[in-house]
């Protein structure tokens, strides 16, 4: 599974000056927000740390690729316990970006992440546990982080509890949860298709209706998003 990677969209051209910068050295000509931003992240501000990061980030646009930069960043503003940072982190070493690829190393602040309630890190985390990667194998662990994730709306957690659901991984085998949480998932995008014909071959109408309605109640309730 490969996070983050090069964002789609165009990216515009950045000031020429700031292009040049290597994490702190050569800051004449950097415009007042960056010089702003980088003197509150020195000063040890988390928040100035994780957008210092972001700015090296060639995940995101209007980014100066620096791996190394934004790992560092990233790593401060993380070990401070932010959130949206310590995800950041466990992507980059789950995918070797800035950082030696280490398995156990992303699982260490995915959790830190996760237990702080960032829906992504938690669907990855059900992803590793699945795989037993960076993590022992453990089914029941990646029930309660897909769910986790799930419940906050995140559509792939969504598709991946459904699944567990189908075939009684981690959890009691239950096809109206399943399909319930299939059809949640595609609405927000996902392809299920397949798993759609799939659970509607084996399924009764009334437990079909029944997924449709606890699909309903889930959107109606706010279930849906963080």
């Amino acid at each position: 599974m490969k996070l983050d990677s090069k964002s789609s969209c165009a990216k515009e051209n950045l000031d020429s000056s700031i292009s040049q910068i290597q994490g702190s050295k050569n800051m004449s000509g950097v415009d007042d927000s960056f010089r702003e931003l980088l003197e509150k992240a020195k000063q040890g501000d988390a928040q100035a740390q994780y957008e210092l990061g972001k700015k090296y980030d060639p995940s995101e646009c209007d980014s100066i690729d620096n791996d190394e930069e934004m790992a560092k960043w990233y790593r401060m503003a993380a070990e401070q316990g932010h959130a949206e940072a310590q995800l950041k982190l466990g992507t980059a070493f789950m995918n070797g970006t800035g950082v030696t690829f280490d398995w156990e190393k992303a699982a260490y602040w995915l959790h830190k992440a996760a237990e702080q309630n960032i829906s992504d890190a938690q669907m990855v985390l059900g992803f590793m546990y699945m795989e037993g990667a960076g993590v022992p194998k453990d089914y029941k662990e990646a029930y309660k982080w897909n769910s986790k994730a799930a419940e906050r709306g995140n559509p792939v957690a969504q598709e991946s509890l459904s699944r567990m659901y189908a075939h009684g991984k981690g959890v009691i085998e239950d096809y109206v949860q399943a399909y319930k949480w299939l059809l949640l998932a595609g609405m927000q995008g996902e392809n299920v298709s397949e798993g759609e014909e799939w659970l509607r071959e084996r399924m009764t109408s009334e437990q079909i209706t029944k997924a449709q309605e606890l699909a309903k109640e889930f959107i109606a309730t706010g279930g849906q998003g963080e």
